[in-house]
């Protein structure tokens, strides 16, 4: 089942889940980082054509998804994490504006 925000919002509510805000998630911090390393290999073996940059930019999308997260926890349990939506390089443009502080820590 996939949740929207207002799911998120009516188990906080009824007291079953909780929620962080995170600077940085993590898990979709390490799955960009594997993505990176995927397109390293594919590089290393000579492959510069569309799985390449397909790989380089779903790294991408997921390092700017992995900033300024909200997570839902049960217990101890991460259940899940709301992140910026879309699919293009314009999401740091959103979250720059949205936290300028943050864009430009990260940044360094």
């Amino acid at each position: 089942m996939k949740w929207t925000k207002k799911k998120w919002e009516e188990a906080i509510d009824k007291g079953s889940i909780k929620e962080s805000h995170e600077m940085v998630d993590f898990g979709l911090s390490l799955q960009a980082k594997h993505y990176f390393e995927a397109a390293e290999v594919l590089k290393a073996n000579n492959i510069n054509s569309s799985p390449y940059y397909i790989m380089l930019s779903l790294s991408i999308e997921c390092y700017l998804k992995s900033i300024r997260t909200t997570t839902y926890w049960r217990g101890s349990r991460g259940i899940g994490v709301m992140h910026e939506k879309g699919h293009d390089l314009s999401l740091f443009t959103t979250l720059s504006e949205k936290y300028p502080q943050d864009a430009n820590y990260l940044s360094k």
